[in-house]
């Protein structure tokens, strides 16, 4: 049976048109109506915790994962992996899941302190790097959520408007909830402005609370705490933060009393010693336990060689004491 030439052409075009029709839509799906899933490998509890709120003010998907489960995990579901890079080990059979992901098209982008060689398992351009590491850098809750929206701007094509980057200082003062200053001044007008009142001459005390960051909003609860608890017993309390800056805002405040709250040394270049030594103040150290006091005082182990060294050995070194 002979078929029209006519019949032949009209049913080749059909099955084209047809070809391309789910072609296009399989595509449409997946760029633009397929949900944004975001994969947020090992990081910290308090840095989860501020991406999870931030994701709550947006469409998109965030979930979880722990590093142990990188290599089992379906990566390539995912428009985009994040993953925290410190202490940063990934074994062949991880390595091998990540480039799996990587031929199904999900981004992925290595974050924080990243070891040597680790920048590898990264496949998104310079550009894109710079401006979630800004984002991240500069921090607070607008800055995540415009994060969320520039990925899945550059990532998964949606067309939603992406917010600048609202730029913090890098040192200088805080206060409460998590109001940053740049200078002594301006830090002074505000606790002048929200009190509470307390005499020129009353003690002070400069509190570096390195391990916690007055950017995040869940470290805000433990420092504004601080900060009353100094004001109740009629203590002016000067909070800092950026440690290259540290010296120099201990210079301007001359306290009366260090408290720190250490992750390492608490500033860079040994430079903290001789201006103790000039001050001629004690400097206390806070102990973070990382957990419940309860749970701390249950346990056989107390501090683990990490937090002991950064928290306790570290500190001693510019001569805080405990």
């Amino acid at each position: 049976m002979n078929m029209n030439p006519r019949t032949g052409h009209r049913a080749f075009a059909a099955f084209l048109a047809l070809t391309l029709c789910v072609g296009g839509s399989l595509y449409g799906y997946h760029n633009f109506l397929r949900k944004v899933r975001l994969a947020f490998v090992g990081y910290p509890d308090v840095a989860w915790a501020a991406f999870e709120e931030a994701a709550r003010q947006t469409p998109y998907a965030v979930r979880r994962l722990d590093r142990t489960a990188l290599a089992e995990a379906d990566l390539g579901s995912y428009t985009g992996v994040l993953i925290w890079g410190m202490g940063l080990n990934l074994s062949p059979v991880e390595v091998a899941a990540l480039e799996r992901s990587d031929e199904q098209g999900t981004k992925i982008l290595v974050t924080g302190p990243i070891p040597a060689g680790a920048a590898r398992h990264t496949n998104v351009d310079d550009r894109q790097r710079a401006d979630i590491a800004a984002y991240l850098e500069h921090g607070g809750g607008e800055n995540l959520v415009a994060l969320l929206h520039y990925v899945a701007h550059a990532w998964a094509g949606r067309a939603v408007a992406v917010p600048p980057l609202v730029k913090t200082p890098r040192s200088g003062y805080f206060y409460l909830g998590g109001s940053l200053f740049d200078t002594r001044e301006s830090f002074e007008r505000e606790v002048a402005q929200r009190g509470p009142a307390l005499p020129a001459d009353a003690p002070r005390v400069a509190l570096i609370a390195a391990l916690l960051n007055p950017r995040e909003p869940f470290h805000r609860g433990p420092l504004d705490a601080l900060i009353h608890s100094f004001q109740r017993q009629g203590i002016r309390v000067y909070p800092l933060f950026g440690r290259d800056e540290t010296p120099r805002l201990l210079q301007e405040v001359q306290p009366d009393l260090v408290v720190t709250l250490p992750h390492g040394r608490l500033a860079a270049d040994n430079a903290l010693p001789p201006l103790l030594a000039e001050l001629d103040v004690p400097v206390l150290t806070g102990l973070s336990l990382g957990t419940s006091v309860a749970e701390w005082e249950q346990s056989e182990r107390g501090m683990d060689g990490g937090r002991l060294s950064q928290s306790v050995t570290m500190p001693e070194l510019d001569g805080a004491i405990e």
